[in-house]
């Protein structure tokens, strides 16, 4: 990146997603832009750490730095951006823990995705629980252990967890107005209870230990993308809602997961 975009000191907005850029670190230059609300690196091939001094930018509401070759943990000071809604950081080669201390200060987020990376260990669930404002929570593709809570972000719509190592019995999602709910090649066991007032579109729970079937039903008696999940150990009827005539796709043995990214409007 030239030396001279660290000049541009009224930027509010940067977007180099979809290039060819490469470097051992994210260039310097963008952290003396100070007044950016938007910074988007996405789909490049930027590696090593990332810079803490990022956090400096105190303006920041997006941060979008996934599908790049960006490795080590995630800097404690990025949640303690005050206005940071969304941190996109999936697709990467991350490590370590997610630092539940350090997510205490994320009060504005809303997008928080770690997809695909190396992270390990437990996830702290009690300091997210505490973000009101958290809608998407993506944790697929990851090394990460331990039960979910009975208590989970009040707010969030679509949460991932697949392709991890979380196990035990499924806490209740009936308090929750879930659209996207993907718990797929993991250990849970016990049986999926949803709301019955529930919005979902797509429901993956293959390759689980689910024994008892899935509860409740769907706002409008049908789920888009309706999976009748493989790899369990699923007894009984199927549930009244699903009607055949709403499902997209429809796997009994196998399965390639597929979901798209939505398009993050201007925050």
């Amino acid at each position: 990146m030239p030396a001279s975009l660290s000049k541009l000191s009224k930027l509010e907005r940067l977007a180099v997603h979809a290039n060819s850029l490469t470097g051992s670190a994210i260039p310097e230059q963008f952290t003396a832009l100070s007044k950016l609300v938007w910074l988007e690196l996405t789909n490049n091939s930027f590696a090593g750490s990332l810079p803490e001094q990022l956090s400096g930018l105190s303006h920041l509401k997006v941060l979008l730095l996934s599908n790049n070759f960006l490795t080590g943990s995630v800097p404690t000071e990025f949640y303690s951006l005050n206005h940071l809604q969304v941190l996109l950081l999936h697709e990467n080669a991350l490590s370590g823990k997610i630092d539940g201390t350090a997510l205490q200060h994320a009060n504005s987020l809303q997008v928080f995705t770690l997809s695909q990376n190396e992270l390990t260990g437990r996830v702290p669930w009690e300091q997210l629980a505490n973000i009101t404002t958290l809608t998407t929570l993506a944790l697929s593709r990851n090394h990460l252990t331990g039960t979910l809570p009975s208590v989970l972000p009040p707010n969030v719509k679509r949460l991932l967890l697949s392709n991890n190592d979380f196990s035990g019995t499924l806490p209740s999602f009936e308090s929750l107005n879930l659209t996207d709910l993907i718990l797929s090649d993991n250990r849970f066991k016990g049986s999926l209870m949803l709301g019955e007032n529930n919005a979902l579109k797509t429901l993956l729970t293959h390759n689980n230990l689910l024994s008892c079937g899935v509860r409740g039903s769907p706002q409008d008696g049908t789920i888009e993308n309706n999976l009748v999940a493989p790899g369990n150990k699923l007894a009984g009827p199927a549930p009244s809602w699903a009607s055949m005539a709403s499902v997209d796709f429809l796997w009994t043995q196998t399965f390639w997961e597929e979901f798209k990214w939505p398009t993050i409007e201007a925050v």
